[in-house]
């Protein structure tokens, strides 16, 4: 599987060859690895559009007290929700 950037993920087994068993489970592992991800994308997703959400919402409450509670840290969260996020948007 490919995107504008190259290479994201193998979607084929890899084929079991004499000699090469550390290979194979290597990469079976991956594609394992890879499937469960894939799998759980769409609850991820909504999970990091609700802890967006909710920064956001504490960052306008920050703002409307004038009493600064977040830290840089969530001001760093919420710049990589939204850049991880904007990834999942159609070209």
């Amino acid at each position: 599987m490919r995107d504008a950037g190259g290479y994201i993920c193998a979607l084929k087994w890899p084929s079991l060859y004499t000699g090469q068993d550390e290979r194979y489970w290597r990469e079976t592992a991956e594609r394992q690895a890879d499937a469960r991800l894939i799998a759980a994308a769409p609850e991820l997703l909504a999970a990091a559009q609700l802890a967006l959400r909710n920064l956001h919402r504490n960052l306008a409450s920050e703002e409307a007290c004038g009493s600064p509670f977040m830290g840089d840290d969530d001001h760093e969260a919420i710049a990589a929700l939204t850049a991880a996020i904007a990834k999942t948007a159609q070209p």
